[in-house]
């Protein structure tokens, strides 16, 4: 056995020689992870392009995925996002998703300006160009020089609806379809007038004449069926008054990105208040009436405002086209007789400067909107794959499929609906392949000018009393918050 023994004669070794031991175990340490990091970014990718979508999960997509990796062989990751998260969280990130998902103009504009939104017109695939040019122009989602740069994957319609049921017990059977018809086509001040008059004849069951189109019609006294009947309007606490809002703004703006780039709306105020008398006959004829009851949720919750209706104490009920599905769960012979009809504006022509548009087309027409478009990146690093996708969804009716089955969607250039299943989506494709409606022009505007005048507007449903001051108050309200 060897002993090595060796003596330090200079006390002070170890004071230099062990920071010398610690720096070369540290470089050695950097070295090891600049390796790793190096590694992990040099990761040859396990998909082909990245999707980004609002608000849902992973799970609602796979099958659709799955079906495009059988057709092109590409494997597609969705982006699972978190809770509060935006898109901007992603765009920004070493690997931002090829396609995402647009649900406002607010995103939109934020991705424009950072210059991550593809200009259809610069669609290379022939596929995908094809479609592009094919979505409908009052469909397209564009701002400031780029038209079109979003696919709508889905519609959806908003209006007044009725049981055409208890239309026939209070008129007759035999004239239930024409009166639908001119209820469809007639001006705010006949609709009003038809307001009134079943008002009367809620409180007293009396017969009375109107007239729809200068037609003549006749409620029939005490109608048997009617009994339960007490109101006019069934309204609740959430409804979509921008969705009504809109029947107004489209009396002067085309499209979205025209209003979004309005500078300042003082020589549209008028809007505001046509919007405003239309609110007040509407909701001047609900079972609360206007107060504090009618935007209370625990009074006069939406659940709340479609059981009086399926009850039968509400003549309209305001809502979407979505409300379908809630009806025909309380009562199915109920939702198998649904019709839904147009808000009324109280608009002259020279209210309107809109191209082609008409008051008899605007109270004609119900709001139609996108609430999901799909864009692409225009800085992905596979464009041509992002195209090949987005000209596959539309195209292959797999995907389609896909889209209206498991996710609930209605494409806007979907060939039928089964009536049987939903009556009021098949009211909204007709509409839309008739040209009977106008695009949601106030989903255009920034959220935050939509919440002010919404909270607003809900300070003023307290009130039971409006007047012309009541129009002009909000309408200046609506007018000095654009923009702040």
């Amino acid at each position: 056995m060897f002993k090595i023994n060796i003596k330090i004669k200079n006390k002070h070794f170890f004071l230099y020689i062990f920071p010398m031991i610690s720096i070369i175990l540290f470089l050695s340490a950097c070295g090891q992870t600049n390796s790793i990091q190096n590694e992990v970014i040099h990761k040859p990718k396990d998909y082909d392009i990245s999707m980004y979508f609002s608000d849902v999960t992973i799970g609602q997509f796979k099958e659709l995925f799955e079906a495009y990796k059988q057709y092109s062989g590409k494997v597609i990751k969705i982006i699972n996002t978190g809770k509060n998260e935006k898109i901007s969280d992603y765009m920004e990130s070493s690997s931002p998703p090829d396609v995402f998902s647009i649900v406002n103009f607010d995103e939109l504009e934020e991705q424009k300006n950072s210059g991550n939104i593809l200009d259809f017109i610069n669609i290379t695939d022939a596929s995908a160009k094809d479609v592009t040019q094919n979505i409908p122009e009052k469909l397209k989602i564009g701002l400031n020089e780029i038209n079109s740069c979003g696919i709508p994957l889905s519609v959806e319609s908003c209006g007044l609806v009725t049981n055409s049921k208890i239309i026939s017990k209070i008129f007759g059977e035999s004239i239930t379809k024409n009166i639908l018809n001119d209820l469809k086509s007639c001006s705010f001040e006949d609709f009003s007038d038809f307001v009134y008059k079943i008002d009367e004849y809620t409180k007293n069951r009396s017969s009375n004449t109107l007239y729809l189109n200068d037609k003549k019609y006749k409620i029939l006294a005490d109608a048997t069926g009617s009994g339960n009947l007490v109101c006019t309007f069934s309204i609740s606490s959430q409804a979509p008054y921008m969705n009504i809002l809109n029947h107004a703004i489209a009396a002067e703006f085309s499209t979205g990105s025209d209003f979004r780039e309005v500078n300042n709306l003082e020589s549209y105020s008028n809007l505001f208040k046509i919007f405003m008398k239309s609110i007040d006959l509407i909701t001047s004829h609900t079972i609360t009436g206007r107060g504090t009851s009618l935007i209370d949720d625990d009074i006069n919750s939406e659940s709340q405002a479609i059981r009086q209706f399926v009850q039968g104490q509400s003549l309209f009920l305001v809502a979407q086209d979505s409300v379908f599905e809630k009806i025909a769960k309380l009562d199915p012979e109920c939702a198998n007789n649904l019709i839904l009809l147009p808000f009324k504006m109280p608009l002259s022509a020279s209210d309107i400067t809109s191209i082609n548009l008409t008051p008899k087309k605007l109270n004609s027409s119900i709001t139609i909107s996108c609430p999901i478009y799909l864009a692409i990146n225009a800085k992905s690093n596979d464009l041509k794959t992002s195209q090949d996708f987005i000209a596959w969804i539309k195209n292959s009716p797999h995907a389609q499929r896909i889209l209206t089955e498991n996710l609930n969607f209605l494409p806007y250039d979907i060939n039928s609906v089964n009536s049987q299943e939903n009556i009021l989506k098949t009211s909204t494709i007709n509409n839309l392949n008739t040209n009977n409606y106008i695009p949601n022009i106030c989903t255009a505007a920034p959220i935050s000018w939509q919440n002010i005048i919404t909270t607003k507007l809900q300070e003023f449903l307290k009130k039971s009393s409006w007047n012309d001051e009541t129009y002009d108050e909000f309408a200046g309200f609506c007018v000095t918050s654009w923009g702040n």
